[in-house]
Parts: C-alpha cells; sequence; structure tokens
C-alpha cells in the first residue's frame, strides 16, 4: 500500500508541473530591451530589429511572435543575432508569396532568455506595413481615412466623402459600428495595383480591388475619372459595407449566409439597383430562382447563375428591410455577432425560419405555387458527409481564376473592375481558394493525441496497480 501511494504521490507532483509550467511572467529583471523598430520594403518583407542586453549572463534565444491583427494564429521565428550580453537581432519576414494588404497592421512581442534562465517576454507592439513606393496624400475622421497618390484633391475628396457617408449609412442599416477605423487604399491603374499583390500572378486583369475584412482595409483601382463618379459610388460603398459586416458579426460560432452580406454590400451602393429587381421577377415567373439555402456558400462558377445569385441577394435583403425593417436587420446581425447559427439567428430575430423567409420572399417577387422553387434540405453524401450547406470562408471556391491565400488567414474579397450595367449584367464579386490541407493535418494530430493520452492512462492504472 506504501509503494502504491508513493506512485499516486509521484504521479500527482507530474500533473501539477505540467498544469503550472506556461508562458514566462513579465517580471523587473536582468534583460532589458534598448530598441525594437521595423522597417517596410513593402511588398517584399517586413524587417524586424531588436537590441537588447542582459547583466546576468549572454543573450541566447530570442523569438520573434507576431500575426497579421485579426489573424487566429502566431507565426513564431527565430531571428538571427550572435549570443552576448548585448545582442542585435534581425528577422526579415518574406510577404512576396502571400496577400498583405499596404497599411497592414503588424501585432508582435519579443521573447528573451539568457544563458542564467531568465526571460523577458514584451509588451505586444504595433507594426503598419506601409507601402513607400509612392507619395501617399490622405483624408481621414475617426473612423475612416483614404489614401491616394495620383489625382486631384478634389477626387481624394470626393472618395473620401463617399466613404464617409457610405459608412454612416450601413452603420445606421445593421445597428453596427466599426471596431477598427477603415482604411481604403488607392492604386491609379492595374500596373501598380499588381506591384502590391506579386503573389497574383496573370490573375489581375480581372481583379479591381481586394478587401481584407480581418484587417479593415480595401485596397481598390481607382484612376481619376474627373466628373465620372458612378463605380466610386458602387465600389466603395460595396466594399466597405463587407468590411463592417465582418466587424458585426465575427464569431467563431456564427455563419452568415453569403446572400446575406452580398446582398448588403449591394444595398449600400448608390447607383440604381432597379435592375436587379427585375431579373429577379423574370426568373420567378419561369421557375429559376436559387432557394436562399443555395446562396449560402459560395456562389457558381456559371457566370448566368453568379448574376442572378447577386440579384436574389440584393433582392432578398430589400424584403428583410421592407418587413422587418432596421430595427429587424439590427437584430438580425446582432445575433450573429453573438455566436448564434444560422437558423437560430433568423428565427431570434425575425421570427421565423430561413426556410419560411424563403418562401415568403419569393412570394413577394411574383413567385407562384407552380413557379416556386422548393427548399432544398441538405443530405449527406459520401464526399460530403456534413449536412451545412455552407463551406468554412478560408475553403470557398469562387469564380474566375482561383487566387491562393496563406492556409492561416481567410482570403480578401476581391472586386472585379468596373464593366457597363444592365439587366444581364450585375457585377460579380469572386472570392480566393484556399487549400484544405490545414483542417485534415490538424485534425489527424488531435485524434493522434488522443490516442496517445488513452493508452498512457491504461499503462498507468496497470503500473499502480501492480503487485509491489
Amino acid at each position: 500500500m506504501g509503494c502504491r501511494i508513493r506512485r499516486l504521490s509521484v504521479l500527482v507532483l507530474a500533473i501539477s508541473m505540467l498544469a503550472l509550467s506556461g508562458p514566462a511572467v513579465l517580471a523587473d529583471g536582468p534583460i532589458t530591451t534598448i530598441a525594437s523598430t521595423t522597417t517596410s520594403e513593402f511588398p517584399q518583407a517586413l524587417v524586424f530589429q531588436l537590441t537588447a542586453a542582459s547583466s546576468a549572463a549572454d543573450i541566447v534565444k530570442v523569438e520573434l511572435r507576431f500575426k497579421l491583427r485579426g489573424d487566429a494564429s502566431t507565426e513564431v521565428a527565430r531571428p538571427e543575432f550572435t549570443p552576448g550580453r548585448r545582442i542585435e537581432a534581425t528577422y526579415r519576414w518574406k510577404t512576396d508569396k502571400t496577400q498583405i494588404p499596404p497599411g497592414a497592421p503588424v501585432e508582435f512581442r519579443w521573447v528573451i532568455t539568457d544563458g542564467a534562465g531568465n526571460t523577458l517576454t514584451t509588451d505586444q507592439q504595433t507594426a503598419i506595413y506601409d507601402d513607400l513606393r509612392f507619395p501617399w496624400k490622405h483624408l481621414q475622421n475617426d473612423e475612416i481615412a483614404f489614401y491616394w497618390y495620383e489625382g486631384s484633391d478634389e477626387f481624394g475628396q470626393t472618395v473620401f466623402d463617399v466613404a464617409a457617408r457610405s459608412l454612416v449609412r450601413i452603420s445606421t442599416d445593421i445597428g453596427a459600428k466599426v471596431k477598427y477605423p477603415i482604411r481604403i487604399y488607392a492604386y491609379a491603374n492595374q500596373e501598380d495595383f499588381r506591384s502590391a499583390f506579386p503573389s497574383l500572378g496573370n490573375t489581375y486583369q480581372w481583379i479591381g480591388g481586394q478587401a481584407f475584412v480581418e484587417q479593415a482595409i480595401t485596397v481598390q483601382i481607382l484612376p481619376d475619372e474627373g466628373e465620372d463618379t458612378s463605380w466610386i459610388r458602387d465600389v466603395i460603398p460595396h466594399e466597405i459595407s463587407h468590411l463592417v459586416f465582418h466587424q458585426a458579426t465575427d464569431h467563431p460560432l456564427a455563419d452568415p449566409p453569403t446572400w446575406l452580406n452580398e446582398g448588403l454590400a449591394q444595398h449600400n451602393e448608390e447607383g440604381d439597383l432597379a435592375y436587379l429587381e427585375a431579373m429577379v421577377r423574370a426568373a420567378a415567373r419561369s421557375g429559376k430562382l436559387f432557394p436562399l439555402k443555395m446562396l449560402s456558400g459560395s456562389f457558381f462558377n456559371d457566370p448566368e447563375k453568379t448574376y442572378l445569385a447577386y440579384a436574389e441577394s440584393y433582392s432578398a435583403v430589400q424584403y428583410i428591410f421592407r418587413t422587418y425593417g432596421r430595427e429587424g436587420m439590427a437584430r438580425l446581425i446582432a445575433a450573429f455577432g453573438a455566436g448564434k447559427m444560422r437558423e437560430a439567428a433568423f428565427q431570434e430575430a425575425l421570427g421565423i425560419s430561413l426556410d419560411e423567409l424563403d418562401r415568403d420572399w419569393q412570394r413577394s417577387v411574383g413567385a407562384t405555387p407552380a413557379t416556386a422553387t422548393p427548399v432544398l434540405t441538405p443530405t449527406a453524401t459520401p464526399d460530403r458527409p456534413w449536412l451545412n450547406p455552407t463551406l468554412p470562408p478560408w475553403a470557398q471556391k469562387g469564380t474566375g481564376t482561383p487566387v491562393t491565400a496563406t492556409p492561416t488567414r481567410p482570403p480578401a474579397s476581391q472586386t472585379p473592375p468596373p464593366t457597363p450595367r444592365s439587366a444581364e449584367t450585375p457585377v460579380p464579386a469572386p472570392a480566393s481558394t484556399v487549400p484544405l490541407w490545414p483542417a485534415v493535418v490538424g485534425g489527424g494530430l488531435c485524434c493522434a493525441s488522443v490516442a496517445l493520452a488513452v493508452i498512457f492512462l491504461i499503462g498507468l492504472v496497470w503500473w499502480i496497480r501492480r503487485p509491489s
């Protein structure tokens, strides 16, 4: 019995030590930071530099922990340095293979260890990864800023005014305020825009801009067209809506449908979108409407279907505003922001299910029992054993040529160049594609860890219970 008690005591002590291990606790000590700076080499790299000293022993280990604001994971880098009482460490973060927008906020901290076992973790700093190749001008207030380098001051004021009033409009319509100020960067032509994103390769011909929702930044191609501001009055409000929508509904458990996001973005545009409603009514008469559940994830690769998907998104959002008012829309956005899943959010905010909303909206655009599209219930298949029809944002496939993004962050929303509008050609906004391998590998490692833990516990029980 005494032997078993001793074994059990050793086990308890080991578990206690594991539970207490963790990050170094910040405290006054012999290690000090003398300087911490960053240098932008946009779009190729962001360079981090540290000067530090220890009065106790040589500094033998330096880590740089950094991430783009909004990223779920933190990258850990080992900068180059020569161990000593005073060190200078440098790390060059290469960004030419990813899509990092100008002005991206990069959060970072240093972890410094000396030979005597002392460790210092610095406070978090934020570096702004600026594109220093252009002489940027800017206008800003507390919630929004516009940056441009080519074009008149009148052009800059026009864009800023459109952006400012569109931010007020969408914030009022959905009852949400931005958590992070929104920034808009305007490149004057496709060549300059493409130079900011080397990883886009030859896909830049159909891209007119990108929205980086996690960083609250949109980057657009906006030449100064003088009196013609129609494209500006559509694309800027559209992209600002996406940025506000993300901030208002960003929650790990929420799954707001794509049609709601895209419908609100079009609702916020300043141009006349009556042709979209006409397109939807024509589809309703011919029995070609898509159920809203089909528009919850990525849209179609077929351009004609994509145009109708955008038109239906706009029409459904307009129906919610007409029927439930701004208060209903605000409740819906707040429900997603609180982490409600899709069905629960609609039920809580509007008092009806998504299926009921779908049927009511179809009737409002002229669908009859003979032409109404039946609501589809997703079914499991061997290659898709889950029932939720919405792919996670980082695994969506959109229209146009795919654009590779890093697996650790969701893809940017992309804006096509301006095209003439007609009843047949609304403007789609294709999405990026990202491989699924991180989720597969992560799930495998998780399962392996559980299996090892079970084997360890079985062996431990046997060891304790065996005869002394």
